[in-house]
């Protein structure tokens, strides 16, 4: 029985690792390669997996974590900002495309307004996993039109839920009255989770993670995130609302704090093998001999919902941006449909609103305007630039990238790895320059004085390329080291000169002997402990980034004054 799941297991990893690498040589996303495997390997094809069910749970984990790390990247401030995107343009979205297509069924297809409504809704949902994952995979994620994209998708995940409530009425199981009631109910119990999610979680979280972080154990931080990513979902589903919702929330709380970046870096590894399994599971959906059998109907309705999305989409995003390149992006982004598709008209189904043989159609059609949509997603700039040419429309109607993580906006900065009392000297040393410094640490208190001496300060392990990055070591002036650790020094250098091989890099040393195998390594000046070489470290540095010195003639009583307390 062992052996029959590791056979699986590696069958699958050999398929997806496969199809991957295939498609990464052709350019292609991976969101289309995950679903491609898992068509491939469902019963219809391969037969390596018998249905979506063996995947299942591990899927919804990939939904969770996916729906974190965005609310990592999405600030309280920036949702405000954007809170009336998110409700007016998202609702106007929905509800237009609800109210297209039901119009549309009731006439060709001959439809009940029942089906045809939770069809309609069904249609109007956009993948948020897919939007949100290829934006962000092709840096569009805080362009002017991944930001709009990423609002009406989070909007529809809110329209879910009415969507979901409203069932058990549009089966005619209820009254009138049973549909307010259900309504309110919903919308109390959403107000209740995300209010209390909110207002508690962010005193408490901090306090949380600083006391974690003050441990310095990596295996208990990662715990601790994973207890609050699965508690904020554990709360929304004991509301019987979608867990994407309160786990969203609960990265946009973390998020604001100074632990965001060590978060990030830990949870990726999981969300990557995690959303990548989810994807594979909605390949497993597809059902390729009801493929054949209907393939002119199926092509039919997905040509149908994609210009239905797509025209309706672009024409109101056009008016509310302005700018009609804006909004053919965002009507290609969001051409496509979701998970909460899939799962109104399973639950259609289910309670007999749907027909069972249009629903299975309506199945495959929606999984697979989830694979067209991944190269509608890849080439939604170049197909806008072309469409805008032959229209004889200017390119700069395509609004321009913006990008709101102030550290990202860093530039010409330095990098201070650990903040110490050596850190604080340094900072000192650098005020009067007008030098931005980003200092690093792994001690929440270091942090804390970062911050409070004028810093952009970040928790996180400087030894790993990836919190580097995070602090725009790209754009970084230099980089200063004052590791205790001789071994975590002679790593970041390593790690470093392999990538950045001219960024200058100025090491702290505590003893004389090391000096030659730290210049070795690659660093470009090295200064050692005690008020004499902290002087001389106000020359190496002035050497190492140009700074005038005679902007730094009163910094020598600085640093005295520093040593003598």
């Amino acid at each position: 029985m062992q052996f029959d799941v590791l056979n699986h297991i590696v069958l699958v990893l050999l398929l997806v690792t496969g199809i991957l690498v295939l498609f990464a040589k052709l350019g292609l996303p991976s969101v289309l390669g995950y679903l491609t495997a898992g068509v491939l390997a469902g019963p219809d094809a391969l037969g390596i997996l018998s249905s979506e069910k063996e995947m299942g749970g591990l899927s919804e984990v990939g939904i969770i974590l996916m729906m974190f790390m965005i609310g990592l990247d999405f600030s309280w401030s920036r949702l405000r900002r954007n809170l009336k995107m998110v409700i007016g343009i998202g609702s106007l979205c929905t509800v237009v495309v609800t109210a297209a297509t039901m119009l549309a069924l009731v006439k060709i297809w001959v439809l009940s307004l029942s089906a045809s409504f939770l069809i309609g809704g069904a249609v109007a949902m956009s993948s948020t996993a897919i939007v949100s994952k290829q934006l962000m995979d092709q840096k569009e994620f805080y362009d002017s039109h991944g930001k709009i994209a990423f609002g009406i998708t989070l909007f529809q995940d809110f329209a879910a839920i009415i969507f979901l409530s409203l069932i058990p009425v549009l089966s005619h199981t209820g009254t009138p009255q049973d549909m307010i009631r259900s309504l309110a109910t919903t919308f109390g119990a959403m107000s209740i989770v995300l209010i209390g999610i909110y207002a508690f979680g962010r005193k408490l979280e901090r306090s949380l993670m600083r006391f974690i972080g003050g441990l310095k154990s990596n295996e208990i931080f990662v715990l601790t995130t994973l207890l609050t990513i699965m508690g904020a979902a554990w709360i929304s589903g004991f509301f019987h609302l979608p867990t994407m919702i309160g786990v969203f929330l609960a990265g946009m709380i973390i998020g604001e704090t100074e632990f965001r970046h060590k978060v990030e870096d830990d949870m990726r590894p999981f969300h990557d093998i995690m959303i990548g399994i989810f994807f594979i599971v909605m390949g497993l959906t597809l059902k390729l001999p009801v493929v054949v059998s209907h393939f002119l109907l199926i092509l039919g309705l997905l040509a149908g919902i994609v210009l239905i999305k797509l025209a309706l989409t672009t024409l109101i995003v056009s008016i509310y941006s302005k700018s009609f390149g804006n909004g053919l992006r965002v009507g290609l982004v969001l051409s496509n449909c979701d998970e909460f598709s899939l799962i109104l008209v399973i639950l259609g189904m289910k309670e007999k609103i749907i027909d069972p043989g249009l629903g299975n159609i309506l199945l495959i059609t929606f999984v697979l305007s989830l694979m067209i949509s991944t190269l509608l997603i890849l080439y939604n700039k170049k197909m806008t630039f072309f469409f805008l040419s032959v229209m004889g429309i200017n390119k700069g109607h395509a609004a321009p990238a913006e990008e709101t993580d102030e550290l990202k906006d860093l530039s010409n900065h330095i990098i201070l790895c650990g903040f110490g009392e050596t850190g604080k000297n340094i900072r000192n040393i650098l005020k009067m320059t007008g030098i931005t410094l980003a200092a690093i640490d792994t001690d929440p208190q270091n942090v804390e004085n970062a911050a409070a001496m004028g810093c952009h300060a970040m928790y996180g392990d400087a030894t790993s390329l990836k919190t580097l990055k995070s602090a725009n070591i790209d754009k970084a002036r230099a980089l200063i080291i004052t590791f205790d650790n001789y071994a975590q020094t002679i790593r970041i250098l390593h790690k470093i000169r392999s990538e950045y091989p001219i960024l200058p890099i100025i090491v702290r040393v505590h003893q004389v002997s090391q000096i030659e195998d730290l210049l070795l390594f690659g660093a470009t000046a090295v200064f050692s402990d005690g008020l004499g070489i902290s002087l001389s470290m106000r020359q190496e540095i002035m050497k190492a980034l140009n700074i005038p010195a005679g902007l730094l003639q009163d910094e020598d009583e600085i640093i005295r004054e520093a040593f003598k307390t």
